[in-house]
C-alpha cells in the first residue's frame, strides 16, 4: 500500500489506511496464534490501523494485540484504537462512562495492551447515567496527561453527538456514529448526519450497507 492511498483521520494529521482491522475474536473464537497471524497478514498489506475495545472477551483482545505489537516491534507503526464503557471485572464500578471508570479503564488498556499511551480511545456506548460533561472531561484529562492522543465515540445517538461535537475536544472520529434506535443509517438520516458531521472529523463504518453512507466514509 503506498501513501497515497492511506486516509486522514479526520482534522488530526493521521494516516491511516482505508481498512481497519477488527479485533473482536482476539481471544475468544480466535486463539491466539491465530490472531497474531491475522495481524502479520495485516501489517504486511499494508493496514496501519488496528480496533479494539476493553470489553472484548474480558480484555484478552486487547492483551493479545498489546502482546503482538509488542514482540514484533510495530507499535509505533500502527494507529491504535480501543473503547470503554462495556463492564470488564464484576466489581460495581467496573462499566459504564463515569469518570471513575474511564480512567482506571484507560490505565489498564494500557497495561494489557503493553503500551505508554493510546491513539484513539472511543466512548462504546452514550452516558446515560450521569451529565455527559463528565464524560468529556475525563477525556480531556487523559490528553492532558499523555495517556490518550485523539478521541472518538461508537454508536451514539444522534443527540449525544451533538453534545460531543460541542465538547472541549471534538471527537478525531465516529464509528457508525449516529445509530437511531441501534438501525444502521438511512437515506431519512442524511440530513441530521450532514448537520452533526463536522467537516474533517473521520467516519468509519462496521456494518452500515448504504450507499450514501459508505460515500461519506473517511476511513
Amino acid at each position: 500500500m503506498c501513501n497515497s492511498e492511506y486516509r486522514l483521520l479526520g482534522r488530526s494529521g493521521v494516516l491511516v489506511s482505508p481498512l481497519c482491522l477488527g479485533t473482536m475474536n482476539f481471544g475468544g473464537p480466535t486463539n491466539e496464534k491465530e490472531s497474531f497471524d491475522i495481524m502479520h497478514r495485516a501489517v504486511e498489506g499494508g493496514i496501519n490501523f488496528f480496533d479494539i475495545a476493553n470489553v472484548y472477551n474480558n480484555g484478552e483482545s486487547e492483551r493479545i494485540t498489546g502482546k503482538f505489537l509488542k514482540e514484533s516491534n510495530l507499535r509505533q507503526q500502527v494507529v491504535l484504537a480501543t473503547k470503554v464503557h462495556g463492564k470488564v471485572g464484576n466489581l460495581p464500578n467496573e462499566g459504564g462512562t463515569t469518570r471513575y471508570h474511564i480512567i482506571k479503564a484507560c490505565e489498564d488498556s494500557v497495561q494489557r495492551l503493553q503500551t505508554d499511551h493510546i491513539d484513539l480511545y472511543q466512548l462504546h456506548r452514550p452516558p446515560l447515567s450521569h451529565p455527559q460533561n463528565e464524560t468529556l472531561r475525563a477525556f480531556d484529562d487523559l490528553i492532558h496527561a499523555g495517556k490518550v492522543r485523539y478521541i472518538g465515540c461508537s454508536t451514539h445517538p444522534a443527540r449525544m453527538v451533538r453534545v460531543l461535537t460541542m465538547g472541549p475536544r471534538t471527537p478525531a472520529h465516529l464509528e457508525d456514529a449516529l445509530v437511531i434506535i441501534d438501525k444502521s443509517l438511512h437515506e431519512t438520516d442524511r440530513p441530521l448526519f450532514d448537520e452533526l458531521v463536522h467537516p474533517g472529523t473521520a467516519v468509519a463504518d462496521f456494518h452500515n450497507s448504504n450507499d450514501w453512507m459508505k460515500a461519506r466514509i473517511t476511513v
